[in-house]
Order: structure tokens, then C-alpha cells, then sequence
């Protein structure tokens, strides 16, 4: 346990089901949130995309607050903005996990740098991942479904295949 608990919030706009956020609010007596807003993923990106973005961390930020945790938001570069973040003694740093290139590549990035500063942190599936099954992947059949899912993390145990010969 750290008296200082730190949650990236990433595409996890939430505050149900959001693993980092539970973990921290368990394991830390301060929790504070931060998001990186990077204009450059925005360009050219429809303004409701920027509303729906805006008017969702004004949500969460107004649901952290209820909870003593606020919710700061930062603009600029995300691997600039995260190599900021110092060794300070009791601190740890929390963060769901987002499966696309460009997130996996900067997270990447940014264990690089808190393994160097010698910064607690831990990362969790954020279970929003999914498995899309179509007539191109091998061994699909009911029977493995549950399975399949259990491999990729959204569910904790094997579905029953009671209707499996």
C-alpha cells in the first residue's frame, strides 16, 4: 500500500468497472486521476467526436469529485506529459490497458521510463478487448467459445458447454 495513488484515465471514462481506479482507491489513501488530451489524435476528427470526449470527462470528473478524487486534464503530447511524472516517495501509478498499436507502443514507452525513475506503477486489462468471430478463424465452434474468451481476458472461468457432444 502507497499514500499516493496516481490513475492514467485513457478510453475508460468510467468509473464502474474501470480495474486501475477500483485498485487504487483500494490500496492508496490519496488517489488523484489525470487524462492527456493530445490535439494531434483529434485533427481532423468531427466535433461531436470532441463534444461527446468533453462532456464525458466533465462526467467522470464531477463522479471522481464525489469520491475526493479529482480529475485533472492535461493537454500536450502523451509520452512528453508522462515522462514528467517524478520518483516521489509513496507513490504508485495505475492504468487500464487499451489494445490498439499506437496506445501499446507509448505504454511501452512509458514503463521504460518508470522503470528507469524507479516509480511503482501496475496496469490491468481493462476487459474491453474482444474476440471477433467469423467463418475465417480456425477451431471456432460453440463448445470453445468459452474459452477463447478466458484466453483474451473477458470473462474469469470457462462458459459451461453443457449442449457440447
Amino acid at each position: 500500500m502507497t499514500k499516493k495513488g496516481l490513475v492514467w484515465i485513457r478510453e475508460d471514462l468510467r468509473i464502474k468497472d474501470n480495474p486501475a481506479l477500483n485498485y487504487a482507491t483500494d490500496n492508496d489513501e490519496i488517489v488523484s486521476a489525470f487524462y492527456i488530451y493530445n490535439a494531434d489524435l483529434f485533427d481532423g476528427k468531427r466535433e461531436a467526436q470532441k463534444w461527446w470526449l468533453y462532456k464525458s470527462l466533465d462526467s467522470l470528473k464531477n463522479q471522481l469529485l464525489n469520491y475526493n478524487i479529482n480529475l485533472e486534464i492535461i493537454t500536450g503530447n502523451e509520452i512528453d506529459e508522462l515522462k514528467k511524472i517524478k520518483k516521489e516517495k509513496d507513490l504508485s501509478i495505475y492504468w487500464n490497458k487499451v489494445y490498439e498499436p499506437y496506445q501499446i507502443k507509448l505504454e511501452k514507452k512509458f514503463v521504460e521510463h518508470l522503470q528507469k525513475e524507479k516509480i511503482n506503477y501496475k496496469f490491468f486489462s481493462s476487459g474491453t478487448h474482444f474476440v471477433v468471430y467469423s467463418p475465417f478463424l480456425s477451431n471456432f465452434s460453440p463448445c470453445n467459445i468459452g474459452l477463447k474468451i478466458l484466453k483474451y481476458g473477458a470473462a474469469s472461468a470457462p462458459l459451461p458447454a453443457t449442449h457440447c457432444h
